[in-house]
């Protein structure tokens, strides 16, 4: 195995054991696309202060303040869990490195999986209308893979449009590692793992 440092200032770390090789790089680039929750769960709060006004200097029958008050609680709270959504930025991705396998986890995703399904559309459509079709797209579901060696193909690296990719086949499965890597990083981190499968 190479035991070269990445380049410097990466976010990759590298924890190399005697029985296997974990890389660890931390995905901080929020997807422009997570500004749609952040608008919705905006307005929402907004919706749920006027409300909360007409609750308490408004004119009420019997039936207002009970569906103001519930409409109050159901607007902030699918607000809050809106905005908060937008602003969280996606964790750690991960790979690692065994005698004859890879482990690997893309991190969480850019959504919560309810408001994903509210969201999906604009986030398949997004990255296309804002980087064309060599734009990485965000991922939905968290993937946490055991791959056996002899299960894997090659680790390639190659320029799909203006952009650099690092992907490796499992199966029917092309999984694409570090999206949110500098050129550098994704050069210097491409050169372990094919140095380590072709060990």
């Amino acid at each position: 195995m190479i035991q070269l440092l990445p380049p410097l200032g990466s976010t990759l770390q590298v924890n190399r054991a005697s029985d296997a090789v974990m890389y660890t790089w931390t995905a901080t680039q929020r997807h422009p696309m997570q500004r749609i929750p952040m608008l919705f769960g905006g307005m929402m709060l907004v919706q749920a202060a006027v409300m909360f006004l007409v609750f308490c200097f408004g004119e009420q029958n019997d039936l207002t303040p009970g569906l103001l008050v519930v409409s109050c609680l159901f607007l902030v709270s699918a607000g809050a869990t809106l905005l908060w959504a937008g602003l969280q930025r996606r964790g750690r991705e991960t790979l690692k490195l065994h005698v004859d396998s890879v482990e690997y986890d893309n991190g969480p995703s850019v959504l919560p999986l309810p408001l994903m399904w509210f969201f999906g559309f604009p986030f398949l459509l997004g990255p296309q209308f804002y980087a064309g079709n060599t734009a990485p797209m965000p991922h939905f579901w968290r993937k946490k893979l055991t791959m056996p060696l002899n299960a894997i193909g090659p680790f390639t690296l190659e320029r799909v449009g203006e952009r650099q990719r690092l992907r490796v086949d499992y199966g029917r499965e092309r999984i694409e590692i570090g999206v949110l890597l500098s050129e550098p990083e994704r050069e210097w981190f491409a050169r372990e793992l094919i140095t380590w499968q072709n060990r």
